[in-house]
């Protein structure tokens, strides 16, 4: 199961890296590279749950723990909040938070219930 976990993880960081140079080519101000992998990764986890992928199967360990565990990143969104602190841009700082914070539970959730929804 290790070695499911790793070849998604590879995915994952890679994934994350192009698209991270990708949207910072169009905005260098506010953290929305980390913003829009987090909402997508959890869309995508919220899918994986709503299909119903077993947790402990190895699609599980794949895509969920290894490819979304290594795409999504909490501890670039908490360094990129210190940063708007530390540099006092308290706007962007309020908006980032709240839309990393409740953007991705809510995507995760409308995700999930239009997986389950789809199903029935």
């Amino acid at each position: 199961m290790i070695i499911l976990i790793v070849l998604g993880g590879f995915l994952g960081a890679c994934l994350r890296y192009v698209m991270t140079g990708w949207l910072k080519k169009y905005n260098h101000s506010f953290p929305l590279a980390t913003l829009v992998i987090n909402l997508i990764g959890s869309c995508l986890i919220g899918i994986s749950a709503g299909i119903g992928i077993e947790r402990g199967s190895g699609m599980h360990m794949f895509t969920v723990i290894g490819s979304l565990g290594a795409f999504t990143t909490f501890s670039t969104f908490a360094i990129e909040a210190l940063d708007l602190m530390l540099s006092r841009e308290h706007r962007k700082l309020l908006l980032y938070v709240s839309f990393s914070l409740a953007g991705t539970s809510v995507c995760c959730m409308l995700c999930y219930h239009l997986m389950k929804n789809i199903g029935h």
